[in-house]
């Protein structure tokens, strides 16, 4: 196994190529499993899988706390391996101290039964290897090594999607899953990272070697954690924004209407990967354009980009229309024959949010972060007082059209942002 995680002929080619696969299968996991639920069990345990997987994924962004883009980029080796591995630890535990208080909280509420609350917990719980494992394969790739990453991550989604397929099946049990996987992968996980740490042991920092000092200060632990406390909050905002319909969902209506919910906006994901495969290869050309002030080209870059995903978005309504709901409907072994216009409608949601993502990147680019965590705050505070009253009063009608308006708010906020950036390099051209 460490043969195949570490050699590769053409390191650059199996990185992106691996890396394509893993997201992949992450990205498709519990559209997997919700097929499998669909034809084992009753929809209500498919509506609790839904919420535990939203709420485990808003968790992620706690667990992860936006570090990986920051540490891949520090190149002159500002903090250790050690110091960020000593920060993931940290986010780790308030991912596991979040979740427990999260979700007692809505079990004190009356939202959770025991069966739910023990459920939701040990799916959350199941993405904390998602998040630790994430800090080695960030130093694989700032060291070159991204192949290496993304083999490790590729075998894992796999293997998780195939045990959890399995014991659903096995058991009929979503708990006893979601226990079972849980401690498997984290085994899984430990036996990986054991098999490729070499690539992440670390000598000190730059700063820590001028200094004499070891490496593993806790004081660059606090530092990480003070400077990437933005993009956390990003991170979070952003997924919360996402989730707010599917959480109304929960609070006022069923589970077994979440798990609908979830099946109509399954395709949305079809959307997002799709026009991340385009986006992400030509990520580094649009930073290269920016700092070497070829405004012109960068701005066509961006329009580009967003008529790939309103081509892409187009073709999937086509292709929703024409068959979206019968094929769904066999998925899922559920008739969906009544919710078509949400299908549709759900879809355009999915441009927003591909194009919102795609914008979020560029402003990286700019260094505005603060400007677009301002942006998610104004998002995430509107969906905390429409989302209810829609979903309370139209059901899933509701949910999807306050969904598209709170991606297209977001679009529209980063559009600006990013309107904003190239007219002040534009200045700073001009000025020179």
């Amino acid at each position: 196994m460490r043969g195949f995680l570490t050699d590769s002929r053409n390191i650059e080619r199996s990185g992106v190529l691996w890396n394509m696969i893993g997201s992949m299968v992450v990205a498709f996991r519990s559209v997997v499993l919700l097929v499998v639920m669909g034809y084992t069990v009753d929809i209500v345990y498919a509506g609790i899988f839904t919420i535990g997987n939203t709420d485990g994924n808003l968790m992620l962004g706690i667990g992860k706390y936006g570090v990986r883009n920051y540490q891949v980029s520090d190149v002159e080796g500002r903090y250790s391996f050690e110091e960020y591995r000593r920060a993931r630890v940290r986010s780790c535990i308030m991912m596991i101290t979040a979740t427990l208080i999260y979700v007692t909280y809505m079990a004190l509420r009356g939202s959770y039964d025991m069966y739910k609350y023990m459920t939701v917990i040990w799916t959350c719980l199941f993405m904390v290897p998602d998040a630790y494992e994430d800090v080695y394969y960030g130093e694989y790739q700032r060291r070159g090594r991204l192949d290496i990453g993304a083999k490790a991550l590729s075998v894992r989604a796999i293997f998780n999607m195939v045990l959890m397929s399995v014991l659903i099946i096995a058991t009929r049990d979503i708990l006893v899953t979601m226990i079972v996987t849980t401690v498997v992968t984290t085994v899984v996980m430990l036996l990986l990272i054991r098999a490729t740490k070499t690539y992440a042991e670390d000598s000190c920092s730059a700063a820590d070697a001028i200094a004499g000092r070891e490496s593993g200060s806790t004081k660059h632990v606090r530092e990480i954690l003070a400077t990437t406390f933005p993009l956390m909050v990003i991170s979070l905002l952003t997924m919360y924004i996402s989730a707010a319909p599917r959480n109304s969902i929960d609070r006022y209506m069923t589970d077994e209407v979440q798990a609908v919910y979830g099946y109509i906006a399954m395709p949305i994901f079809v959307i997002g990967l799709a026009a991340s495969f385009v986006f992400n290869p030509i990520y580094n050309r649009l930073s290269h354009l920016y700092y070497d002030g070829e405004l012109r080209r960068f701005v066509l870059l961006i329009v580009r980009q967003l008529l790939v995903i309103a081509g892409i978005t187009l073709i999937c309504i086509a292709g929703a229309w024409l068959i979206g709901i019968p094929v769904l409907s066999v998925m899922y072994n559920t008739d969906l024959s009544e919710y078509k216009t949400d299908l549709l409608l759900i879809l355009v949601g999915g441009a927003f949010l591909a194009a919102a993502a795609m914008l979020g990147s560029v402003i990286t680019i700019f260094r505005y972060q603060k400007y677009s965590m301002a942006g998610d705050v104004v998002v995430a505070v509107t969906a905390s007082f429409v989302c209810d009253v829609a979903v309370s009063s139209y059901g899933i009608r509701g949910a999807v059209v306050i969904y598209i308006l709170l991606e297209a708010l977001l679009c529209v906020i980063f559009a600006g942002i990013t309107a904003v950036g190239v007219l002040r390099k534009r200045q700073e051209i001009t000025a020179v």
